[in-house]
């Protein structure tokens, strides 16, 4: 491209102007220099600044293109070298700008742009100065400050530093002119050794500094005695360590805490310490966090990628370090005249004398009042990342000008108006050859920015590539971290030699061995060769035998012992994806052993050890006469499990003699019979071809877990992430309904940045299935949640937990958007099980403050389609474990799921949702004489175990809810679980005699049902007290009359008469039952069941006393126990349940 102010274009301009003017009768001068203005055709300009203009390289339009991109890197904050200007120029012209073209061109705009030194910093460390994290964190710190009252000598900084070896920093050197023009000399020698150490420092805003601590570089993890040969753990104060590659970790992490806490306790006293630390996973960790929270010390972690601008150390101490240590190794290799090589053993004396020049109280307090953090001065920092940049003058000759076209249509527009007034100014043609210019050099700029970001997308693919472990790292010998103190140093010098003279004498007692074994092994040898062919000779006749009684154990297997297989209860993925070495190393290890085996998987929560587990039994299930699914979650799953199991095998194999030992039992009666009946059908002698699966294994010390029985399990618990990538986009292709996406660029990166997790891959999937969306605007919706997530919840440390709880967050937003009553539900799942919640389940309450429940209750289509739009987005599934559904279906979530309800989506809890969830769970609780109470209550344990945690951990508002006490107290006790029934039955008692008094006929029917309970417990003397005091309340409060039909006062009476037949008091029995048998007549009729069975009862107590007692006397009997009664009752106790 040639300049546009050439000769040519001049000279066509000068024979121009030669002409006769039309607009002016002022002549042209024949002398350029002149400064005389000329007109011609309405053409008007300066003659010398066209000249000036005609002299530079770039027009004012191609030099304003220029500066705008420079702009434009500046903001992106990639300011361009002044070889990159050259370059592009070049490109631009194809003429070499000339050596001071740069200078010149920022000189002229120097109002615009400057030329300048600047320090180079991470791209991620300019994203990162954003005011927001500033201000976040600036106002953090004072609200930590000022709520704890921390002072500057309770304020801590700490960091890791890593230093190599033989390293120089650049300097200022003095060098001879002659060795520099025959470039003899090219820089200053420096040792290069590349052995790494790491330094972990800590200092205090009042300008201490605790004891330095040093890792190094040991394969073996152990220290070596010479480099430590300068250090005088007498005078010097210092702790030592080694890792393989010289970094720190967790254990080291831990290690260095420990010191910590030991060096500033004392001076803290009773007040806390804040610790500011970076994001390094070896200090921000489950382990570090809790071992600070235990111990008064606040934990304040920096935004990412800002130790540059908030980190003491970073400000003020490791830059003077290192030039001090730099000083102290070119001062060894100029002393030495470059002969001495830096090892490890001449580390500690440099790397001593540096830091005892540069860790000083001035360079200590000046790193914390740098960054505005002791003093707190938020400005320092804050200002300098809330700087804009002015916008440039407009000069007045700029304004003077007609407008420069900035597009193509600007410049139809400008030659329309030329074409229209059929006359050429001057400034419309300035204005077109500015526009085309302009439009040149943007062209141009553009092509060259294309051409690099190219190039960088071509690293970028190859930077993509995963490298392949070479395994040389042995896994089984990691190591132990711990740091050597002063003291310890010494010990460690004369523990050395000791080593020393024992291994020396460990080698020759080894080779002694190994000479022994070599004879031994000659000996044998020819032992074994003898008895090889009578080995084989008899295995080849046992495996004959085998064979042949394999196939008629199969045989007769098949006919007593087969079970139909079916999943249909288990939520099965659609398609299963990959796991094909796991399936193979499972079969490998469960098939074709002679004992029973076991087979625990584990690994992350939601990496799909339930579905690799039904993918096994599906593929083999042939193999195997039976397969069981059973729930782990708890001890009551697990029995529940173990009955289906029981009712499953009787009704395949009825009336056969197998089953006989689960036919005679009573399948809703004592589960621990139940459990123990198919315990017993296991173990029958032919029954060995059977598999069992545990599911939701996550707690081994539920009680019972490990002890039942020793069976065949497959326990699901934890397994490996996906390690091919093409996996993972087949999950997503599966899931999202999108087809041909192994080659999406953002479908790949999504498939990366969710880390290999078939749930959270799922999830994403469920979500894009449902929306428009792409997968470059999903991942952009993730970087936002991932960025909202760190810091509303920072104690997700692991990046799997956030990688899950982001792709949940976002599809928690969209339900949220569609129906707020499917959103809520979700929130409160989080208050009961995570398994079998149905409609019935929900649907009670009566709250005038819960609308949106009402609603959602209002009928069971509300509620399917809001739990339906949560199926849709793979959030809960259908619960199919219940075979005979005594109510509406359930749902279940899963475990992770519910995971993040409780502790990220319900982070502030909600007093009036748990309320809720415990009144509703309550209120599904049946009476006895519902139809399959039962197993209605067996349904409903998992959730009032639930609500009795919530309750006892003080998280739920149980002020008038004295009736749900009472119910769970029925529950339990109908279960059997009498110890939970009473305390239930106990806080009722309590909360209805502070609120109704202790004769409301509330409380005495919590006083019965807790006589019932004593009875049960075998606590005859507490239940006959009960009873008493039941009897009289209700008398007292409805008078004799009524009480005779009085359903509750019956109910006391009956059992009653239950405990005096129990203690061998037969007439007062017979008294009571008689009363009862009366009541019930008159209210239920004498055809009635509860009559007909009383009727019995005194029938038997009949025939009891007739043995001994002729007609006349037992009524005599009777009527004396109507006495006795009688005067017991007056002289019973009536008082509050304290009193008892």
């Amino acid at each position: 491209m040639q300049p546009l102010y050439d000769g040519d274009w001049w000279a066509a301009r000068s024979q121009a102007s030669q002409q006769p003017p039309t607009n002016s009768a002022t002549a042209i001068p024949s002398d350029f220099g002149s400064l005389q203005t000329i007109q011609h055709k309405g053409i008007s300009r300066s003659v010398q600044q066209a000249h000036s203009e005609s002299l530079q390289l770039l027009t004012d339009g191609q030099e304003e293109a220029l500066i705008q991109h420079v702009n434009d890197l500046s903001d992106r904050g990639l300011p361009p070298t002044p070889q990159f200007v050259r370059n592009l120029v070049f490109e631009i012209v194809k003429k070499q700008p000339g050596k001071n073209w740069v200078t010149t061109f920022c000189k002229r705009h120097r109002s615009r742009i400057k030329s300048l030194y600047l320090r180079a910093i991470d791209q991620t460390r300019h994203i990162a100065d954003n005011s927001a994290y500033f201000e976040h964190f600036y106002a953090t710190l004072k609200q930590k400050v000022e709520k704890y009252h921390i002072k500057p000598h309770n304020v801590y900084n700490f960091d890791e530093k890593g230093f190599l070896l033989g390293l120089c920093h650049s300097a200022k050197r003095i060098v001879g002119i002659q060795q520099l023009k025959s470039k003899k000399i090219i820089g200053a020698s420096q040792d290069g050794s590349r052995e790494f150490i790491s330094l972990l420092a800590c200092i205090c805003a009042d300008g201490t500094a605790i004891p330095l601590a040093l890792i190094y570089q040991g394969t073996s993890g152990d220290l070596q005695d010479t480099w430590l040969e300068d250090f005088d753990h007498s005078s010097d104060h210092a702790y030592f360590a080694a890792s393989e590659k010289g970094w720190t970790n967790e254990d080291l992490g831990m290690k260095w805490l420990e010191i910590f806490d030991r060096h500033t306790k004392d001076k803290a006293g009773n007040s806390r310490r804040l610790l500011l630390v970076d994001g390094h996973s070896s200090h921000v960790n489950l382990r570090f966090i809790d071992y600070c929270d235990r111990n008064r010390i606040l934990l304040v972690v920096l935004p990412p990628h800002s130790t540059h601008r908030l980190q003491p150390l970073d400000v003020g101490i490791f830059s003077p370090l290192a030039h001090a240590y730099s000083q102290e190794i070119d001062q060894l290799i100029q002393s030495s005249c470059g002969f001495s090589r830096l090892t490890k053993r001449s580390f500690w004396r440099l790397f001593a004398a540096a830091w005892e020049r540069s860790v000083t109280v001035s360079n200590i307090k000046s790193a914390f009042s740098g960054p505005g953090i002791v003093p707190l001065e938020p400005e320092k920092v804050l200002r300098s990342v809330k700087t804009k940049t002015p916008s440039p003058a407009t000069s007045d000759n700029d304004s003077k000008r007609k407008k420069t076209p900035g597009s193509v249509r600007g410049v139809r527009r400008l030659a329309k108006e030329i074409h229209k007034e059929h006359v050429i100014h001057t400034a419309n043609v300035e204005a077109i050859i500015r526009a085309c210019g302009k439009l040149a050099i943007e062209n141009e700029v553009l092509r060259h920015a294309n051409s690099g970001l190219r190039t960088a997308l071509v690293e970028e693919e190859k930077k993509r590539k995963r490298g392949k472990g070479m395994g040389l790292f042995d896994k089984d010998r990691p190591g132990e971290a711990q740091f050597f103190s002063p003291a310890k140093v010494a010990a460690v010098r004369q523990r050395a030699q000791e080593m020393e003279i024992a291994s020396q004498l460990q080698k020759a007692i080894a080779e002694e061995r190994k000479m022994q074994k070599a004879r031994e092994r000659e000996e044998k040898a020819q032992e074994k060769a003898e008895k090889a062919q009578e080995r084989a000779a008899r295995r080849q006749a046992k495996l004959a035998e085998r064979e042949l009684a394999t196939v008629l154990c199969k045989k007769h297997d098949s006919d007593q012992f087969t079970i139909g297989f079916d999943l249909s209860a288990i939520p099965e993925a659609a398609q299963f994806v990959a796991r094909e070495n796991e399936l193979a190393e499972m079969h490998r290890l469960l098939h074709g052993h002679k004992s029973r085996s076991a087979v625990v998987l584990h690994g992350l929560g939601g990496i799909g050890k339930t579905q690799l587990a039904i993918e096994y039994a599906r593929r083999h299930k042939e193999k195997y006469t039976a397969v069981f699914w059973l729930n782990a979650n708890d001890e009551d799953s697990l029995k529940s499990s173990f009955r289906n199991i029981a009712e499953h095998v009787v009704e395949e194999q009825k009336g056969k003699s197998s089953t006989s030992v689960l036919a005679s039992i009573d399948l809703d009666g004592n589960l621990d019979q139940v459990v123990a009946a198919v315990k017993t059908w296991l173990n029958l002698r032919r029954n060995t071809r059977w598999l069992m699966i545990y599911d939701n294994y996550d707690n081994p010390r539920t009680p019972g877990n490990l002890d039942w029985h020793k069976l065949v399990r497959v326990v699901t618990s934890h397994v490996q992430k996906l390690p091919n990538i093409h996996e993972g986009l087949e999950i997503l292709s599966n899931t999202s309904k999108r087809e041909n996406i192994e080659n999406d660029r953002d479908a790949i990166a999504l498939v990366k940045k969710l880390d290999g997790l078939p749930l959270a891959l799922s999830a994403a999937g469920a979500y894009l299935e449902h929306v428009t969306t792409s997968f470059s605007d999903y991942l952009r919706l993730y970087e936002a949640s991932w960025l909202k997530l760190q810091m509303m919840s920072p104690q997700l440390s692991s990046y799997e937990d956030r990688s899950l709880c982001t792709t949940w967050q976002i599809t928690f937003d969209r339900i949220k958007q569609q129906n707020a009553a499917s959103a809520k539900l979700l929130e409160l799942w989080a208050y009961f099980d995570r398994q079998d919640v149905w409609f019935e389940l929900v649907r009670h309450t009566n709250s005038v403050d819960d609308e949106w429940i009402q609603k959602l209750t209002e009928d069971e289509l509300n509620f399917n389609e809001a739990v339906g739009l949560l199926c849709s987005f793979g959030l809960v599934d259908i619960d199919r474990s219940v075979q005979q559904q005594f109510r509406s279906g359930g749902y279940n979530v899963h475990s992770c799921v519910h995971s993040w309800t409780v502790f990220v989506l319900n982070k502030e809890w909600d007093e009036g949702l748990a309320r809720l969830a415990l009144t509703c769970v309550v209120s599904e609780v049946p009476g006895t004489s519902e139809k399959n109470w039962w197993l209605i209550q067996r349904r409903l344990l998992q959730h009032v175990r639930r609500q009795d945690v919530l309750i006892v951990d003080g998280k739920v508002d149980i002020n008038g809810l004295d009736w749900a006490f009472h119910n769970l107290g029925d529950l339990y006790a109908d279960q059997g679980k009498l110890a939970e029934a009473e305390k239930m039955y106990i806080r009722a008692l309590q909360g209805y005699e502070e609120a109704l008094g202790p004769d409301h006929p509330s409380t005495l029917d919590t006083v019965n049902n807790l006589g019932s309970l004593y009875a049960d417990q075998g606590k005859l003397a507490e239940a006959e007290k009960m009873y008493i005091r039941a009897l009289q309340g209700y008398e007292h409060v409805l008078g004799p009359e009524l009480v005779s039909s009085y359903i509750p006062a019956l109910n006391t009476m009956s059992n009653y008469g239950d405990l005096f037949s129990q203690t061998d008091r037969k007439d007062m029995a017979r008294t009571m039952y008689t009363r009862a048998l009366s009541g019930y007549t008159a209210v239920h009729g004498a055809s009635s069941d509860i009559c007909k069975d009383l009727e019995g009862r005194l029938q038997t107590l009949q025939l009891a006393t007739a043995e001994t007692c002729d007609d006349a006397s037992i009524d005599d009997k009777a009527r004396e126990a109507e006495v006795t009664f009688a005067k017991n009752s007056t002289q019973g106790n009536n008082g509050p349940i304290e009193s008892i």
